[in-house]
C-alpha cells in the first residue's frame, strides 16, 4: 500500500494544477502574438532594405533613370485615357481617320457613340483601329439595322499622372506595440523609421520630379499592356467576338449589349442561323445561353466555369 500511495504521489506531482496551466497557456498566447509583430516587423524592415537600394540605384544613375521615365511617360499616353473630352474627341478622329464616322460624346461622363454606314466587316476594321490607337476604350453596345450601325464605347479611368504619384510620400506602417520583446520591437522600428527618413529625403530632393517612382510606373504600363492586349473589357480583347458574330449576314437588325466582362445580351433572330456561326463563336470563346427571363446571351469559357 504504502509503495501505490508512493507512485499516486508521484504522478499528481508531475501534473500542473488547473489555474497554472491556465495561465502558462495565457503566457504562451501572449509569445505567440509578440512573435507575430516582430515577424511584421522584420517583413517591413526588410522591405525597406530593397527600396533603399532601389533607390540608391537611380540616384547612382540619375540621368538614365530620368531618360527612362521620359520613355515610360510617352507610352502611357497611349494606355491611358486623356482627361479632356475634346483631346480625347481628337484624338479618336485622327485615329480613325474617316470623315463618313461621327464620333460625339454622350451625356454619361466617359462615354462616346460613333455613328456609321456599311456592312458588318466595316464595323471590325473600325474597332481594329480603335483597338490598336486607343487600346483602353470598351465596346459597351453595338447596334446594327440594316448598313446602319452605331455603337457606345466607354474609355475607362484616367490613371493617375506622374505629378500625383511624385506627391506621395513613402511611409511604412507599423503595427501596434507589444508587451513583450520591446527591446528588438524598438530596435527594428527606429531601424525602419531612419530607412524610411532617408526615402522621404531623396524623394523631395535628388529624385524630385517622379524619377522616385521609375519602378511603379513601369508596373503601372506593363499591367495596363497586358490588360488591353486581350483582357474582355478592352476592344482587342472583345475583338474575336466580334469578329464570328458579325463574320455572316447577321439580317436586318442586331443588338449586342455588353452586361459585364465576357458577358453579353444578344438580340437578333437566330433562326436559321447555319452551325457555323455558332462554331465562330466557339473559337472567339464564346458560349450561347439564355437567361432567366429567355433573354439570349453570350458568356466567356472563363464565365461559365465560375458558373456553379
Amino acid at each position: 500500500m504504502k509503495q501505490r500511495g508512493d507512485r499516486c504521489r508521484g504522478n499528481t506531482a508531475g501534473r500542473l494544477p488547473w489555474g497554472t496551466a491556465g495561465l502558462f497557456a495565457v503566457v504562451l498566447g501572449l509569445c505567440a502574438c509578440e512573435t507575430e509583430e516582430i515577424r511584421e516587423l522584420t517583413r517591413i524592415h526588410r522591405t525597406t532594405m530593397v527600396h533603399r537600394a532601389e533607390m540608391m540605384e537611380l540616384i547612382a544613375h540619375r540621368e538614365e533613370r530620368e531618360r527612362e521615365l521620359r520613355i515610360v511617360e510617352q507610352r502611357l499616353l497611349i494606355h491611358c485615357p486623356p482627361s479632356d473630352e475634346h483631346a480625347l474627341l481628337s484624338r479618336l478622329t485622327q485615329t480613325v481617320g474617316r470623315e463618313d464616322l461621327k464620333i460625339r460624346i454622350e451625356g454619361s461622363p466617359g462615354r462616346l457613340q460613333l455613328q456609321g454606314t456599311g456592312a458588318a466587316g466595316d464595323i471590325v476594321e473600325v474597332l481594329r483601329t480603335l483597338g490598336e490607337g486607343a487600346p483602353f476604350l470598351s465596346l459597351e453596345k453595338l447596334s446594327l439595322h440594316h448598313e446602319q450601325w452605331s455603337m457606345e464605347l466607354a474609355k475607362g479611368p484616367a490613371c493617375p499622372t506622374l505629378g500625383q504619384v511624385a506627391a506621395e510620400v513613402t511611409r511604412y506602417p507599423l503595427p501596434a506595440r507589444g508587451v513583450l520583446w520591446r527591446g528588438t520591437s524598438n530596435a527594428l522600428r527606429a531601424k525602419i523609421i531612419a530607412t524610411e527618413r532617408d526615402l522621404q529625403q531623396w524623394e523631395s530632393t535628388v529624385l524630385a520630379g517622379g524619377v522616385a517612382k521609375l519602378n511603379s510606373r513601369w508596373a503601372l504600363l506593363e499591367r495596363l499592356r497586358d490588360q488591353q492586349r486581350d483582357g474582355p473589357g478592352h476592344l482587342m480583347g472583345q475583338l474575336p467576338l466580334l469578329e464570328g458574330l458579325l463574320a455572316t449576314p447577321v439580317g436586318p437588325a442586331l443588338t449586342l449589349s455588353r452586361k459585364e466582362d465576357g458577358v453579353w445580351f444578344l438580340e437578333r433572330d437566330v433562326a436559321g442561323t447555319d452551325a457555323a456561326w455558332v462554331v465562330r463563336l466557339g473559337r472567339a470563346g464564346y458560349r450561347l445561353r439564355t437567361d432567366r427571363s429567355g433573354r439570349l446571351m453570350l458568356m466567356h469559357e472563363s464565365k461559365l466555369k465560375q458558373t456553379p
